[in-house]
């Protein structure tokens, strides 16, 4: 009996010395088994040309205090900047990690950034998508979109743009159609963000141009390569240079204006006309007469006719003097009376 005790208890020591063997050895492999977790968001969204914000969390799940060094690969890893590159976590501890991304305005596309962190006996990697493409960095505003005028004369648009994006931007201004006819001013600008230009249209249409016409506004960016369109408008009146002449009514002296404010027309023809009548009239009443007088008889000759003849000589004898035009039944020169016609006709004319 007390040999089987003795063995007895042997066996049992022996058995509890492989127990606490086996414990001591199964210690360290636990210990050296990944002791850290790395988690966070699989994808993220970013505009061109501006900067992207991420972040992971690192938690460590080991039994002892750890140190950790973060790197980064990929298409974005020359781009991006880690907020901490080393970490060191107490056991139980996490930290979040912010990163940046400055990509540059030509890149466009989803793209993937790794990061690795690596500890003491353990390694992991955490691979994130990132998808970056064109955002709208302006806001056109109208002040006048709609313009109205007469043919042959400018007609003025105007509108405002701002930068609404986080970076300085070029921006160039144009028109759909009738570039011919068009002077903007200015035609492009740099315009930093936050800041709004002023935009200046003139549109002179030839003078065939008539009715409304209708065309966009176009404003593009150079570091981002988008274009924004909004609708212009011009309306060319007929009705501005239209004339009219009536007759039968009373007529007027001087410039006749319009509702909308133009010379429509001018009347002056029946005050002529009133004035070469009048002075024809004045003309063959107060003209005085071309008659020839006739020499007086002489008395004396009646008395005396053959001492009269004997005495009278060719070169006495009294002729019609040339001074004297040949004068119609009203006794008007005929000359003179031609000279106020064609006056007055002129005149009319």
């Amino acid at each position: 009996m007390g040999f089987v005790m003795v063995v007895r208890r042997s066996l049992l020591s022996l058995v509890l010395l492989s127990l606490l063997s086996l414990l001591f050895t199964l210690q360290p492999a636990v210990a050296a088994g990944p002791d850290f977790t790395a988690s966070g968001p699989a994808n993220y969204y970013g505009c061109m040309c501006s900067q992207i914000s991420y972040v992971f969390t690192v938690k460590n799940t080991g039994y002892v205090d750890s140190p950790l060094f973060l790197s980064q690969s990929g298409q974005l890893a020359e781009f991006s900047t880690l907020q901490d590159n080393q970490l060191y976590l107490k056991s139980g501890e996490e930290k979040t990690v912010v990163g940046t991304i400055n990509q540059p305005c030509l890149l466009s596309g989803i793209y993937t950034l790794t990061t690795t962190i690596t500890g003491q006996q353990a390694k992991k990697q955490l691979t994130q998508t990132v998808h970056i493409a064109p955002c709208m960095n302006m806001e056109v505003t109208p002040i006048i979109d709609a313009a109205h005028g007469c043919r042959c004369e400018p007609l003025l648009l105007v509108y405002d743009v701002r930068n609404t994006g986080n970076y300085a931007d070029t921006y160039s201004f144009s028109l759909r159609d009738f570039s011919e006819y068009v002077i903007i001013n200015p035609q492009s600008r740099i315009v930093p963000p936050g800041q709004t230009e002023r935009v200046y249209i003139y549109l002179k249409f030839p003078c065939s141009f008539s009715g409304e016409k209708e065309t966009l506004f176009v404003v593009a960016t150079d570091r981002s390569s988008l274009e924004l369109e909004k609708p212009l408008k011009a309306a060319l009146n007929e009705s501005c240079y239209e004339y009219e002449y009536n007759a039968t009514a009373y007529p007027r002296l001087g410039p006749v204006v319009g509702e909308d404010g133009r010379l429509r027309y001018l009347s002056y023809s029946f005050y002529g006309l009133l004035i070469a009548v009048s002075i024809i009239l004045i003309a063959n009443i107060t003209i005085p007469g071309g008659r020839v007088k006739e020499e007086p008889k002489d008395q004396g000759a009646r008395l005396r006719p053959k001492r009269l003849k004997a005495y009278l000589r060719p070169s006495s004898i009294v002729k019609p003097s040339s001074q004297f035009e040949e004068a119609d039944d009203y006794g008007v020169s005929k000359g003179r009376r031609d000279i106020v016609i064609i006056t007055a006709l002129a005149f009319i004319i």
